[in-house]
């Protein structure tokens, strides 16, 4: 008899389990969570949105990341507003393009970020990540530790010990803080340059001793450029980064030989297994966050938010970097778990950064009226279900600050003190900028002069560059940005005049004045 209890018990709670799954895609998500729903930001640096097994790439990088995708929504047009990880990353904590949220006037702080804003709504919140860029320039750190206070988990500096994740923090927060509704941002840099230096090797050659052997322990890869590596130690050459030192970017003398050094296809091979470990690497941190919010029960309480900073050139344009706004560094993996609603893929219309904050709020039901966000959230929530709201038919991108105008010459001239003095009497600052919709990009070259004139690639390879005002794209015929449009027509006229439009509206509405302060290394 008891078991025939027991039995008609367990089937009772079974139904009632079941029926709940069925239901919760028509509840809405203020009913799913069980308190206020918790948030978890997770800022990927540097990840392509094509090295996913989510997004079709056929080598097995993300399995945690590919599982993830399937419960959850994923954006096959998302856009970053920038190529650097602090100036993108600003722009989706606080909803403001990087002219408008005093990115570039580094002293000066907007008036609310979404970990403030989230803060006053009571939640507890903590930053825990390896990706050091918001720890390097002492503005930034101060932005975030305002908002993250003591727990602000971030390395100083890119040296790849400092990119291991200590666990026992993520644990131990979230055991002494998960009766709260929580905010967690995690910022993650095993996918930066050095590319999957000291990680586990899944899938490089270990017998390699080409070109990139040693030279790719270099962020940014910024000693090859147009298929040959130079040597980094070469007098000739005479420059430096701003702030580089051996600390930061590691000098290896494994390569040996005649430099400049011609590079081909098994070069390029290695350089992607190696990126290829980083992500790999950065699947499993992602796998870890989602196992410890799983064994706390918080998985089906959380608002899951996963998006990468920017991408990378991996050599498609003849050097190896994050540098510029094309589509290979600004086009990059967004996927959003909601709790208990239906998985899709949202392939139509586009999503940017600055719609990220204003989408978090408008799921938590928080009203903000500080100031107006440059985004839109792209969800429609109503007593029913959570629906797409995305009508972005474009989007915009800011490249600012210049990583070729960064350099010292001789240990002693300030190319960018030079640019400076051009920037007054020409009288505009150096940000260029691009808009994209489904079928052609325009880039506006505001600072064409100055690179041609001042690029790190001239410094390198004594070829000096020659850039156009305006590169016109048709996206659908040359997806990589390849083959520039000669031909302009009416349609490069339309784009034109948004472009220039866009320009004047997020420069009369930021900063007017040229901030008197140094340049920052901040890649």
């Amino acid at each position: 008899m008891k078991f025939i209890v027991l039995l008609f018990l367990t089937l009772v709670l079974f139904s009632c389990n079941n029926e709940k799954r069925i239901l919760a895609k028509d509840k809405s998500i203020f009913d799913l969570c069980s308190k206020k729903c918790n948030v978890i930001l997770i800022s990927i640096d540097s990840l392509r949105r094509d090295h996913l097994g989510a997004y079709g790439y056929p080598r097995n990088t993300s399995p945690n990341i590919d599982s993830f995708a399937k419960d959850s929504w994923l954006f096959k047009n998302y856009f970053s507003t920038d190529y650097l990880t602090p100036v993108s990353e600003r722009s989706v904590h606080t909803g403001l393009f990087p002219d408008r949220n005093y990115t570039k006037e580094f002293k000066k702080t907007p008036p609310q970020t979404l970990g403030d804003i989230l803060n006053s709504n009571g939640y507890t919140s903590a930053a825990i990540g390896n990706s050091p860029e918001f720890q390097m320039v002492v503005e930034y750190r101060e932005l975030f530790k305002k908002a993250f206070g003591n727990h602000f988990h971030i390395p100083k500096t890119r040296m790849w010990n400092n990119r291991q994740f200590n666990w026992n923090i993520i644990n131990d927060f979230v055991n002494k803080n998960k009766d709260h509704p929580l905010f967690l941002w995690f910022p993650l840099g095993s996918v930066h340059a050095p590319f999957g230096y000291k990680l586990p090797n899944k899938f490089a050659d270990e017998n390699y001793r080409g070109a990139f052997y040693g030279i790719h322990y270099f962020a940014n890869m910024q000693y090859y450029y147009d298929n040959y590596v130079y040597d980094p130690k070469l007098p000739g050459h005479k420059f430096n980064l701003t702030f580089l030192n051996n600390q930061t970017h590691l000098i290896s003398s494994k390569v040996t030989g005649k430099f400049p050094k011609k590079v081909n296809q098994i070069d390029f091979n290695f350089l992607n297994d190696i990126y290829d470990n980083g992500v790999s690497q950065v699947d499993y941190e992602v796998g870890e966050i989602i196992k410890i919010l799983k064994n706390n029960n918080l998985y089906n309480d959380t608002i899951i938010i996963l998006q990468s900073e920017h991408g990378e050139t991996l050599g498609e344009r003849k050097y190896i970097a994050h540098t510029d706004i094309h589509d290979e560094m600004v086009h990059v993996p967004l996927i959003i778990h909601f709790p208990g609603v239906v998985p899709k893929i949202i392939e139509k219309n586009f999503v940017s950064g600055i719609d990220i904050l204003p989408t978090i709020l408008d799921l938590l039901n928080i009203k903000f009226n500080d100031y107006k966000f440059d985004g839109q959230s792209i969800v429609r929530v109503n007593k029913k279900k959570i629906e797409t709201n995305i009508t972005k038919e474009e989007v915009f991108h800011v490249r600012m600050p210049l990583w070729e105008t960064t350099l010292t010459v001789d240990q002693k001239n300030s190319i960018f003190d030079q640019l400076r003095e051009y920037q007054i009497s020409i009288g505009h600052d150096f940000k260029e900028y691009a808009v994209r919709n489904n079928k052609n990009k325009l880039i506006h070259r505001r600072a064409r002069f100055a690179e041609m004139q001042y690029s790190a690639w001239t410094f390198i390879s004594g070829k000096r560059l020659n850039i156009p005002e305006f590169e016109f794209f048709d996206i659908v015929k040359d997806p990589k940005e390849l083959f520039p449009i000669k031909n302009e027509g009416p349609v490069f006229n339309i784009l034109k005049k948004r472009l220039l439009d866009f320009e004047i509206q997020v420069r009369t509405n930021g900063l007017k004045e040229i901030p008197k302060i140094e340049l920052q290394d901040y890649r």
